[in-house]
């Protein structure tokens, strides 16, 4: 999940990872028993959910994910499941 990111992109990013709600949802999801292979089905829906279907919001949602403690192979598997 390497990318180029320009300052607002990296901005939206480092902003929706150091949300409380966002790392909360992480935390979550990292807590649930896998139902998915690293559970990609949840931050599937997630991120479907948050993005309202966008994929290039998606993306970049999928990053601050990580950063927020996401594993990276479930959101790197949510993301190529629904884009």
């Amino acid at each position: 999940m390497t990318t180029q990111l320009n300052p607002i992109q990296q901005k939206f990013i480092d902003e929706f990872a150091a949300d409380p709600d966002i790392q909360q949802l992480v935390k979550g999801i990292e807590a649930r028993p896998d139902t998915t292979r690293n559970h990609y089905g949840d931050y599937g829906a997630a991120l479907s959910s948050i993005s309202g279907g966008r994929k290039a919001v998606a993306q970049l949602l999928g990053l601050a994910f990580v950063k927020a403690g996401a594993n990276t192979q479930g959101v790197a598997d949510a993301l190529n499941t629904l884009l």
